[in-house]
Parts: C-alpha cells; structure tokens; sequence
C-alpha cells in the first residue's frame, strides 16, 4: 500500500491547481529530474471519481507522497486561487470554498505506469509564506508543464484545512471545505452576480437576453425570459458567456467583457470556451437558441 504522508494520521486534507508553463533550470541543491509514478488507487475529490488513466494531467506519486495538478480548474474546484508572473513566481492562496465545477483533462492516450518529472527553480509562496523548493523533503514537482503539489500534514491539514481518508476498498477520498459549486465572497463594493440585461421584440413578443457573471466564468450563464422573471438557458451551454479567453504563456486566463446587442433576431456577445481556443463574438439565435462563432476582419 502506498502511504500518503509520514508519520500523521491517515485522515488529513489537502490541495490542488493551476494551469503554467515555466522554465525549468536546474539547479545544484537538488536531482535535475524525478521518477514518478501514476497512482494505481482510486482517487475521490469532492465526489468526483478522478480518471487518472486518460487524465492529461494525472495525479503522480513521489517519494509515497501523492501530488496534485495545480491547473487552473483542479486549483479552483478544491478552492484554492492560483497567481503567476515571471518575475515574482507562482503564489498560492487559500479562498475559503470552491470557485469551479469539476474539468476533466481528458487524453485519448492511456498513462504509463512510470515517468520523469522535474523540479521548478520559480520563487514558489503559499498563503503568504515563502517556500524553498530546495529544502523541501517534498519539493514541488514539475509534469507535463503543470506544476505540481505534495499533498502533505503540513499543506494539505496546516495550510488549506482539507480532509481526506485513505483506505484499501475505496482508496484516496478527498474533500475540501466545501463539495459544492459556490462563488467566491464578493469583494468590497462589488454586488455578485453581475448581471447584464437587454429586451427585444420579435413576434410582438417582448424577450429579456441575460448575462449572469461571477468573479470567475460559468458555464452556459447565457439566459432568456418572455416575462422578466423566469429565465431558461440559451445558446452553447460549453461557453462561458460575457468574456474573453486568452492564452498567455500557456497559461489560461479570462477578461470580462460588457458587449450585448441584439440585430434581427440574434443575440450578439463574447464568449469562450475553458481552453480559450473558441474565443470569440457569437451570435445566438432567439427562438431557436443556434449558436455561431462569427468571423472578425
């Protein structure tokens, strides 16, 4: 049996993403790379079974310790904000509560047993605190160009508050402080959800068009109502409506944008997909709710 941390009891908390690419220099305090090994238990977060054979960013095993992705949507959904920037490295801070439904990286290739991964020599800090990779008995780890977490007493229990069981039936169970999709505590003098709003006649109908949005993107938050009052969803419910995706240094990132027109018919408005490679202006047709990216010159 693998064991998930030292000397500790077995029921403990833990931590998790986001999505970077970084340089990786090695340096003389530490091994260049490391062997790591795709867990063979099975692995529960939040009640979410994790598939770690055709996941493109699987959990690893590093010295009996499991680690965790630190990508954009495995970071938010055990609630955790992640912060990258050349210079000052990549900091990690606790939120309180989950900020995103479950994402799947799904590969069509099935992991090997074994693989290489390598260390990040980045200025790493975590709630505050400053973090030397070199010194650490379990350093960060960097895989697939995703940075990687131990889940250890003193992250996962001291710093994040997360409980998570081990056993031979049901293998890792993990749950943070919160299992269900809640949206982040507004900040001050900011109102959630932000809601952006236009009517329309066609048909001598009156349609009301709107865009819910929190601190972070959902899902399908594109909405419509004959009466004002009850709204169904509409269009492309893979989109997050109301922004713009943006792939920075291989790191995902989204900007909020207010654009909301309607012209014979359609609703006009930004949205992208959670790669951000289908960003872009849509438009979605009223009565039918047929979703088309349009093109830009």
């Amino acid at each position: 049996m693998i064991s998930l941390f030292k000397r500790k009891p077995y029921f403990i908390v833990v931590l998790v993403s986001i999505v970077i690419i970084v340089l990786i220099i090695p340096t003389s305090s530490f091994a260049a790379t490391a062997t790591v090994n795709i867990p063979a238990f099975k692995v529960t977060i939040n009640g979410e079974v994790i598939d770690n054979t055709y996941s493109q960013y699987p959990l690893i095993v590093y010295k009996d310790i499991t680690y965790f992705p630190m990508t954009y949507f495995d970071t938010r959904f055990l609630g955790l904000t992640t912060e990258w920037h050349q210079l000052s490295g990549l900091k990690i801070q606790q939120a309180g509560s989950s900020l995103s439904n479950y994402h799947l990286y799904k590969s069509n290739t099935e992991n090997l047993s074994s693989y290489t991964a390598a260390f990040p020599t980045f200025n790493i800090n975590v709630n505050g605190k400053s973090i030397n990779n070199a010194l650490e008995e379990y350093p960060l780890l960097i895989f697939r160009s995703i940075t990687y977490f131990p889940l250890t007493w003193r992250f996962a229990v001291d710093e994040f508050g997360w409980e998570y069981e081990f056993t031979s039936q049901l293998g890792l169970e993990i749950t943070s402080n919160s299992n269900a999709f809640n949206h982040p505590t507004p900040s001050p003098g900011v109102i959630y959800p932000i809601v952006l709003e236009k009517e329309t006649a066609l048909n001598a109908i009156t349609y009301t068009i709107r865009i819910t949005r929190y601190k972070d993107p959902a899902f399908g938050n594109l909405s419509i109502s004959t009466d004002g009052e009850n709204f169904t969803s509409i269009g492309d419910s893979s989109l997050y409506y109301g922004v713009i995706g943006s792939i920075e240094e291989n790191s995902i990132g989204f900007t909020s944008n207010d654009y909301l027109e309607i012209k014979d018919g359609w609703i006009h408005v930004y949205a992208s997909d959670a790669f951000a490679q289908k960003s872009g202006l849509y438009k979605v047709n009223i009565l039918t709710g047929e979703t088309l990216k349009m093109n830009i010159n």
